[in-house]
């Protein structure tokens, strides 16, 4: 009696995101980890290739989720990981590789200014599967592939991971009213 009660609430669970997963349409899209890849691939020219990764590449810089430290980051994707950019006072994970979803009309071509190039990261948990810079995995293929069409939608920006704890919000709180 109680294995049913458990395999019922565990089932009732998971519904949320069966639907979730069933409901959403699948896009085309192009994946690769470098730029040799999509060219030995063959369904892009290596310009086109070269484009698109440094689009992408573009995209990492302004969507790539920022860690306030290096462990912090690190703790996310693994090990050296992760870098400081320039001048700048946070840490984001390495670019793994790039996708290059479908323009929305059929009669548009992958890359160019007719697909849009997205940056992709290997969480150290999962370092398989493919995941955009908002978390979102979309599997562990390469090349052709079909994807969620929520993964493609641009980012607005970059979220920031600081972790204070309650500590330094407390702290804050206190100096207010002095």
């Amino acid at each position: 009696m109680k294995r049913s009660k458990t395999m019922s609430l565990a089932l009732m669970g998971m519904c949320p995101f069966v639907i979730t997963a069933c409901g959403e349409q699948k896009q085309e899209a192009l994946i690769y980890p470098s730029v040799q890849v999509c060219i030995e691939d063959g369904k892009l020219d290596a310009a086109q290739c070269q484009a698109e990764f440094e689009n992408a590449a573009k995209e990492h810089e302004r969507t790539a989720p920022r860690y306030a430290s290096e462990n912090d980051c690190n703790n996310e994707y693994g090990a050296s990981q992760c870098y400081r950019p320039s001048g700048s006072n946070y840490f984001l994970p390495l670019l793994a590789g790039y996708m290059i979803a479908r323009a929305t009309s059929p009669s548009n071509y992958y890359g160019g200014s007719m697909g849009r190039a997205h940056p992709l990261y290997h969480s150290r948990y999962e370092p398989s599967t493919w995941r955009t810079p908002e978390g979102y995995r979309i599997g562990s293929g390469q090349g052709k592939v079909m994807v969620p069409e929520s993964a493609t939608r641009p980012k607005v920006s970059a979220s920031s991971m600081f972790r204070g704890g309650f500590g330094s919000q407390a702290s804050a709180r206190s100096s207010w009213g002095s």
